[in-house]
């Protein structure tokens, strides 16, 4: 049995795509204070898994590129530009506040990850 590089490599990159979402920890980690992790990571996370499920109910509806296909590509990169959009501001933000209360992060982290969530659900259903 044979296998090629360009499978192999083929592969890898689709791996890389499927989970680039989380390259968005390193940048968390290496930009926000300390005491500001455990926040970020929470958001990054819960995030992740819920563009996950969201794609995956788009899928079992069986609207892949969205009720209206006004936008021709597939649910996961549509969520993925919403969340990566959300989470930059979210870090953005999160600098921002940085001398206020953990009060303010943990209400920030949950505004924006439901704000996320509505407007990819509005993106992955166009």
């Amino acid at each position: 049995m044979e296998i090629h590089i360009s499978y192999i490599l083929g592969e890898v990159i689709n791996w890389l795509v499927d989970w680039l979402d989380l390259l968005w920890i390193p940048v968390a980690l290496v930009i926000l204070p300390r005491f500001q992790w455990l926040e970020a990571l929470s958001m990054i996370i819960c995030a992740a898994i819920m563009l996950r499920m969201q794609v995956e109910l788009a899928q079992g509806a069986g609207a892949e590129y969205g009720l209206t296909g006004w936008l021709v590509y597939p649910a996961f990169y549509k969520g993925m530009a919403v969340y990566s959009a959300a989470i930059a501001l979210y870090i953005i933000l999160m600098l921002v506040l940085v001398r206020y209360h953990w009060r303010a992060h943990i209400l920030l982290s949950f505004s924006v990850f439901f704000n996320a969530f509505i407007l990819s659900s509005i993106v992955i259903a166009i």
